[in-house]
């Protein structure tokens, strides 16, 4: 017969069986199921192993307890009297990190861990406010770094200032240049976005032409200072000039192509890619748009020619969709080229055949996803253009 004073209790408790860290131990205590019956002594008995239930391996080499696990050593120690290597099995630990947790329990009354003061900081939050300004002002750093250290009689090196401006997501950013938009030009991008606004550009072919350097040449490398690398360039290196059209549900093969592109080469390079059928579609187009599809290029001078033009009106008829000139972000293409940019950038290509043969793999192995949520952000790129009535839209 099994006596009252005696409770079955599982070798290893599983951790659903402990509450909230916040509750205190007594709390802890009765909700494990471990008390004083009427002053007597509680004997503890090992039940039968639980089924279903997989045993706690504890944190592996390495890894920090958790807050759960500190208070399970506690609940051990305080209430079931284990000793430490007991409990460092049970929990699946270290003996000296049970040490360390009840001796931390015995001092603050909580397991959690102190906070660390850490170095004091050098620049103060309203200097780190003003030096915000001086950066967004454009101040370079070596003159800012100068002001600040006479100003408050201080030796504080750039590299402090430059994680500090970092901290408040500041980093320097080479300009991107582009040319200057006229107000002819702005003029013509407003009108242009006004009556295109509600256009359905999921059945335009977008085309347009790219260079493509055969060594994609890094700008720099992590280095000691004062061991500023150097590196031999070719001052006119070779080059790979490319062709192609892209759209949401069909694209061109690549044409490639060397020197200036005229007139006869870009009506020679419509006649390969876009007559008889050569185009690649989508499994998903629809059976319409193989036979009546758009198409976009450029007002380049080969592209407006006459005999250009009258090839163009040949292939699409009236289904040749305008472009104001100095937009390239009304053109997608220019996302395709940059997603080609990044898959061949750092690849040791050296010679331009090898350089045609992985633009030709990247092209045809491209998802049809990069390519369509370029298209999809027609309709917003042409809402900012409105906004800022002509003017560059970022995109």
């Amino acid at each position: 017969m099994i006596s009252p004073s005696t409770i079955f209790l599982p070798v290893n408790l599983p951790q659903q069986v402990l509450p909230p860290c916040a509750l205190s131990l007594r709390e802890l205590t009765l909700q494990v199921g471990v008390s004083q019956l009427g002053g007597k002594s509680v004997k503890l008995v090992p039940a039968a192993p639980l089924v279903g239930i997989e045993p706690n391996p504890g944190p592996g080499p390495g890894e920090k307890l958790s807050e759960e696990d500190r208070w399970r050593i506690v609940i051990y120690h305080k209430d079931f009297h284990w000793n430490n290597k007991r409990i460092a099995k049970m929990i699946g630990c270290q003996e000296r990190s049970v040490a360390h947790v009840l001796a931390k329990y015995e001092e603050t009354d909580t397991v959690h861990d102190k906070k660390r003061p850490g170095r004091k900081r050098r620049i103060s939050d309203e200097d780190s406010k003003k030096l915000q300004k001086q950066a967004r002002k454009g101040r370079y750093l070596p003159g800012m770094t100068a002001e600040y250290n006479k100003k408050h009689e201080k030796s504080v090196c750039a590299e402090t200032i430059r994680r500090t401006l970092k901290k408040d997501q500041l980093v320097y950013l080479l300009y991107h240049r582009v040319d200057k938009l006229s107000q002819a030009h702005m003029d013509a991008r407003l009108e242009y976005s006004l009556r295109m606004i509600d256009f359905d550009y999921k059945k335009v072919l977008f085309t347009d032409e790219k260079i493509f350097p055969v060594a994609f040449m890094p700008r720099g490398k992590w280095c000691k200072r004062g061991e500023r690398p150097e590196m031999e360039i070719e001052k006119w290196p070779a080059k790979l000039k490319v062709w192609a059209g892209v759209g949401y549900y069909f694209k061109t093969k690549l044409y490639f192509f060397s020197g200036t592109m005229k007139a006869l080469d870009y009506q020679a390079c419509l006649r390969a890619r876009l007559i008889k059928d050569k185009l690649i579609f989508a499994d998903d187009c629809p059976p319409r748009l193989k036979k009546k599809w758009y198409f976009l290029q450029d007002g380049a001078t080969c592209h407006k020619a006459k005999g250009s033009m009258a090839l163009v009106e040949e292939i699409v008829g009236d289904r040749l969709v305008e472009h104001p000139a100095m937009s390239p972000d009304f053109n997608i293409i220019e996302d395709t080229w940059s997603y080609l940019v990044r898959q061949v950038s750092g690849s040791k290509i050296s010679t331009l055949r090898g350089l045609e043969d992985r633009l030709n793999r990247e092209w045809m192995d491209m998802d049809w996803s990069e390519v369509r949520k370029s298209v999809n952000s027609m309709p917003k790129c042409l809402r900012k253009c409105i906004t800022v009535n002509g003017d560059r839209t970022g995109y």
